[in-house]
């Protein structure tokens, strides 16, 4: 629809405008200008026209949710632009029917036709971005210990049954098929921690827009029992320090010191001695938080053994390697059997409970605990006098 003066008409208010100007003598020159130059206005749409839109931007349009800038130049050319969810279009012609039909085509073409692509990065390894992932994600936050402990998960399993392969490429069947490996295995808890950590990486992967969703959301890991330590019995104790004795090998050696101390797994890299004590930095606490310690008198049955012990060695090994060499010795143990064992020789041995509790790093269950705790943890003769208790034979 055209206007006296040849001028397109986008919008009523616009032609209402230029009629307003026109009964204005005064405002001749500013009419002139825009006539020199040229009209730019919010295009609108019949719902005709809607209609041939996409069907997610229909309700945008007719809503005025979209705005669209329409300009016509001073050779006549309609332009007509916009931007909707960051992509741009523009498209022009001489007449106003054509650019609309043009736009609308635009549309089309870029939320319909245009192909989504699976993944914005295919060339990406999984083990590549997993170790970048445990390098600038988990590294900073996590106690070197629990760090050392990823990698040799890292090392382990995830490298052999993963390495080169992109990461967009996985599939959930295949990573189903390397959990249950585990499980069938009756390695629960491995299984567990691995699909945890998959999990966690292929998450952030998303998140960068490496793959557009995690093949982890329909992977199964079985429900399992936790199973309560088993102290070793007195016959499987000799055998242990039998092992240790005849030029036993690192793992040997570090039970048998986990054995009469009563170290969580995670809390054996931490350990130092001085001065006829052991002093153990709580592993029960995360990175940040105010550092704790505990210590008590080196054992009678551990002074026996020190000398077989390399303790600078022993210290270096991971909680999962110590987890993993246990069946080397007890098929039906774990690592944290030794910690129970500890705990049950103290109490055959008559010393303290609330000493005991305090040696192995319970949290106090209540004010009046905690200040027994404090008065234990301040008598130093009185742990010492304890812990000479104990002593036993071994079957």
């Amino acid at each position: 629809m055209k206007l006296d003066d040849g001028f397109i008409k986008i919008i009523d208010d616009t032609g209402d405008l230029l009629e307003e100007l026109k009964k204005t003598s005064s405002q001749r020159d500013k009419l002139e200008d825009i006539k020199n130059n040229y009209i730019q206005s919010i295009l609108k749409f019949t719902n005709q026209e809607i209609s041939k839109m996409p069907k997610e931007l229909k309700k945008h349009f007719k809503t005025g949710g979209v705005i669209v800038h329409a300009r016509k130049k001073q050779n006549g050319v309609i332009e007509l632009r916009c931007q909707i969810r960051k992509r741009k279009i523009a498209v022009s012609s001489k007449s106003l029917d054509t650019a609309k039909q043009k736009f609308i085509e635009a549309l089309n073409k870029l939320f319909i036709e245009e192909p989504k692509p699976e993944t914005v990065n295919k060339r990406v390894a999984l083990t590549d971005y997993m170790f970048q992932w445990l390098e600038t994600v988990k590294k900073p936050y996590v106690k070197p210990i629990t760090y050392k402990d990823y990698l040799y998960n890292f090392e382990t399993y995830f490298k052999p049954q993963f390495d080169d392969r992109e990461l967009a490429s996985i599939k959930g069947f295949e990573i189903q098929s390397f959990i249950n490996g585990f499980t069938e295995a009756g390695k629960f808890r491995t299984a567990k921690k691995l699909y945890q950590l998959l999990g966690a990486v292929f998450d952030y992967a998303v998140t960068d827009e490496i793959i557009i969703k995690s093949p982890m959301q329909r992977i199964t890991v079985p429900r399992y029992e936790q199973e309560h330590g088993i102290p070793l019995t007195r016959q499987e104790e000799k055998h242990l320090i039998n092992c240790l004795l005849n030029g036993g090998s690192i793992y040997a050696q570090a039970y048998a010191f986990m054995n009469y101390t009563g170290l969580r797994r995670s809390e054996l890299g931490s350990a130092e001695i001085a001065d006829g004590w052991i002093i153990i930095t709580t592993s029960k606490l995360r990175k940040g938080k105010k550092v704790k310690t505990r210590s008590f008198p080196i054992p009678p049955m551990l002074q026996k053994i020190m000398p077989h012990i390399d303790f600078n060695k022993i210290r270096e090994l991971t909680p999962a390697m110590l987890t993993k060499h246990v069946k080397d010795f007890f098929p039906l143990h774990h690592a944290h059997d030794f910690r129970h064992t500890f705990v049950t020789r103290c109490q055959e041995c008559g010393i303290q409970r609330e000493l005991v509790s305090l040696w192995v790093g319970h949290t106090a269950d209540s004010s009046t605990t905690t200040l027994v705790y404090t008065h234990l943890e301040q008598n130093r003769e009185h742990q010492i006098e304890e812990m000479n208790k104990f002593d036993y034979l071994l079957i």
